[in-house]
């Protein structure tokens, strides 16, 4: 038989390779897990920067498309401007209270036949809803600052703002959209005026009417001619009433 001694440096050499055999066999595997979670890691941050290289370059691409939409819109606009200059200059071979129809006819129609829910033109173009868009509902402002003014011989306006404060359209007369507007003018001086005036607003023509008011001594009257298809400004003349003579001019901005 072996004394203890030897059956104690037996168990403790047995222990001594479980310890080493454990430990070889431990090693490579937590060796291999670390490495895969630097590679995880590594991985993920790739990802987070790729995404974020997205995003930037998404944000840039949207910045260039609104930044060229908003420079088409302008082009559009100018371009709709031009063909109302042309337009008024030239004349479409209708008089001035007639609808051009459009088609190939050039048929000519009287203002008071568009919009007035009955097709006339051969094509239907008076019924169009382009055509009869109302571009002075309730609520809409029209301001801009005086180009030309000989109205008044002790002042001259500078700015004009006129506020549409109400409309109302007849079935039996809806070719003619009736309004309530208030008008407010400041003048080189410093001094203000202020009218509530009653007008029309013509599909046809795509033209504000504004008559004096019973309190205007000089009876003056407005007219503002919308260019084309253009809904954001107009063209405005004040008028002497007995005459037409325009005697103030301006170009106007439109809010909606």
């Amino acid at each position: 038989g072996r004394s203890p001694e030897a059956r104690e440096r037996g168990i403790m050499r047995l222990l001594v390779a479980c310890v080493l055999f454990v430990a070889v066999s431990a090693s490579p595997r937590g060796f291999f897990m670390q490495q895969m979670a630097k590679k995880a890691h590594a991985r993920h941050d790739g990802m987070n920067h790729r995404v974020a290289d997205l995003r930037e370059n998404t944000h840039n691409l949207r910045e260039e498309f609104d930044h060229r939409l908003e420079a088409g819109k302008q082009s559009l606009n100018l371009v709709h401007e031009v063909e109302a200059r042309v337009h008024r200059m030239q004349g479409d071979g209708c008089s001035e209270h007639e609808l051009n129809c459009n088609d190939h006819g050039h048929t000519c129609l009287n203002e008071l036949l568009v919009c007035d829910h009955s097709v006339d033109c051969p094509n239907g173009h008076d019924e169009d809803d382009a055509v009869c868009v109302n571009h002075v509902s309730t609520g809409t402002v029209l301001e801009g600052d005086i180009d030309h003014s000989e109205c008044m011989t002790d002042t001259h306006e500078d700015h004009l703002r006129i506020t549409i404060t109400g409309e109302s359209r007849l079935n039996w007369f809806s070719s003619v959209v009736l309004v309530h507007a208030h008008v407010k003018g400041h003048n080189t001086d410093g001094s203000t005026f202020e009218h509530d005036m009653d007008g029309q607003y013509y599909f046809a023509r795509k033209m504000l009417t504004l008559q004096p008011s019973a309190d205007m001594e000089n009876r003056l009257g407005v007219i503002c001619k919308f260019y084309g298809r253009l809904s954001d400004r107009c063209h405005l003349s004040v008028v002497h009433e007995a005459t037409l003579d325009a005697c103030m001019q301006a170009e106007m901005a439109v809010h909606h």
